[in-house]
Formats: C-alpha cells, sequence, structure tokens
C-alpha cells in the first residue's frame, strides 16, 4: 500500500507565535513560501513543536531545494527588511491599479 502525499497547504492557516524575522505572528503559509516559493531558512527550528515539519519538508521539496535554502547566505536585517518594503510597495501599487480600473469600468457604465 503506498503513502499518499498530503496535501502542501494543509498547515497554511495554523499560526505560529512569533516570527524570528518579523517579531509577530504568521501563518505556515508565509514560513513555506518566503523564499520565491521556498521555504524560509528557519521554518524547521519554528515549526517542529507544532507539527512534524521535517517530514512536511520531505514529502513536498526536493533535498536539493532544501539544501538550497538551508545553506543560502544569511541576508542583513535591512537588506530584508527593505526587499519585504518593496515587495509591499508593489503588492499595493497593483491593488490600486487594479481598484481604479473597476472603478473606472463602473464610471463608464452610468
Amino acid at each position: 500500500m503506498s503513502e499518499t502525499t498530503p496535501d502542501p497547504t494543509q498547515y497554511d492557516e495554523q499560526m505560529h507565535w512569533r516570527c524570528r524575522m518579523l517579531g509577530g505572528e504568521v501563518p505556515f503559509r508565509y514560513c513555506r513560501t518566503l523564499n520565491e516559493g521556498l521555504p524560509c531558512q528557519h521554518v524547521a527550528a519554528c515549526w517542529r513543536t507544532v507539527f512534524d515539519v521535517e517530514k512536511f519538508l520531505h514529502a513536498h521539496y526536493l533535498p536539493e531545494s532544501l539544501a538550497a535554502v538551508w545553506n543560502r547566505p544569511r541576508q542583513d536585517k535591512l537588506v530584508r527588511l527593505a526587499e519585504l518594503i518593496e515587495r509591499a510597495r508593489q503588492a499595493q501599487h497593483a491593488a490600486d491599479a487594479a481598484e481604479t480600473e473597476i472603478s473606472g469600468e463602473e464610471n463608464n457604465k452610468a
């Protein structure tokens, strides 16, 4: 009998009380996808008391991908913060553009 691979999103809504990098509460989804779809380098340490995160990681990621995550050189906190701020700005800009487009379409209908 073969074991089925669990859904990769099954833990996404679980919250961790404190992220080592951000300092606040975060869902597992954030930790699982932080590095362009790959997990945070701290995910195993942070989530090991919540569920079998090692088993989860090995079920959903290639060993080479995990090695790349865990062997990645550490970035300075200020550099990471600047990158996160820029991503947030880009996301806000995209949301604003979509809202403006929707508003324009509604005005044209009237």
